[in-house]
């Protein structure tokens, strides 16, 4: 295992190796140690507070070509995911020789206004040409238009800036590797949270008011719960229906033994866990079918394998 090397001096970068344009880090412990260095400068870029976040910056540079403070001055982590900044993005795709023609401009005035970015990628003999726009219209359908910030501050650029970026992560994906543009980025909303059917676990829980101790502070045992006799409960079941198949006592006995064996001690709390059901609907045994015993069942051997 490499160990974790947290140097103190600016001497430690002596044993990182460097060239004719700075570091060159080829290994776990570089990119360590470098990270520590530059986090101990107070010359790191704001959005770098640890040692972890300036090695993710260094390593997400690395992927797409950039050196050390290149990296860490071209990335910008937006809502936690490093993004570009739409200047190093074009740099890429110059450096990267496949970029044969560019154009971008603003056209109109107000609401009228509307960027245009055209790319020509060549790779031999082959012209990808690729047009992209982004207009005020376009701001303002994605809630971005005066918007606090720079799409109030200067709203010609951010339109520029998000034409640039359809267009070269439409022309050159294989250059920025799936990395969005900051400025493309500005002022987006994060998405939702997706929904979900089941309610919290606090919801379904059954909220305990109070707990009887004993002298000694340890909570009393659980008492089993007796299973009813078999023929009250096969009057019982006669309507149960859709609701799963009836009560069956012999299984019942064989699943809260088998709980019991593994040194369960509440069995209500632990089948309204693994069921998900409020305690209430399973605090005797009557309430359980035949289906949800065998729930608990499998659940009880996976545990206990």
């Amino acid at each position: 295992m490499t160990e974790n090397v947290e140097p103190k001096t600016n001497a430690d970068l002596a044993l990182v190796g460097t060239d004719n344009r700075g570091l060159v880090l080829t290994n776990l412990n570089d990119m360590q140690m470098a990270s520590q260095i530059i986090l101990q400068s107070g010359l790191c870029p704001d959005g770098y507070k640890t040692k972890e976040q300036v090695f993710v910056g260094l390593q997400a540079g690395a992927e797409i070509g950039l050196k050390p403070m290149q990296a860490l001055n071209s990335i910008a982590v937006i809502r936690g995911k490093p993004t570009l900044w739409g200047d190093a993005a074009l740099g890429l795709v110059k450096k990267s020789g496949l970029l044969s023609e560019f154009s971008e401009e603003v056209t109109g005035d107000g609401d009228g206004m509307i960027a245009c970015v055209k790319s020509v990628r060549k790779d031999g003999e082959v012209l990808s040409t690729v047009e992209t726009t982004f207009s005020v219209a376009d701001a303002k359908t994605a809630t971005l238009w005066s918007k606090t910030g720079p799409w109030t501050t200067h709203p010609k650029r951010m339109l520029k800036y998000k034409a640039r970026a359809f267009n070269l992560r439409d022309n050159f994906p294989d250059v920025l590797m799936g990395l969005h543009l900051t400025e493309e980025m500005e002022g987006e909303e994060p998405l939702p949270a997706p929904e979900c059917d089941t309610p919290p676990r606090k919801e379904r829980r059954k909220k305990i008011e109070s707990t009887t101790v004993t002298e000694d502070n340890s909570s009393p045992p659980l008492e089993q719960p007796v299973a009813p006799d078999t023929e009250e409960v096969k009057e019982d079941s006669k309507d149960e229906g859709a609701a799963g198949t009836a009560f069956d006592t012999a299984e019942y006995d064989k699943v809260f033994k088998k709980f019991d064996l593994l040194g369960g001690n509440n069995f209500v709390e632990f089948a309204a866990d693994v069921l998900c059901m409020d305690e209430e609907e399973v605090d005797s045994p009557e309430k359980f079918t035949v289906e949800m015993l065998e729930q608990l069942k499998r659940h009880l051997e996976t545990e206990g394998a």
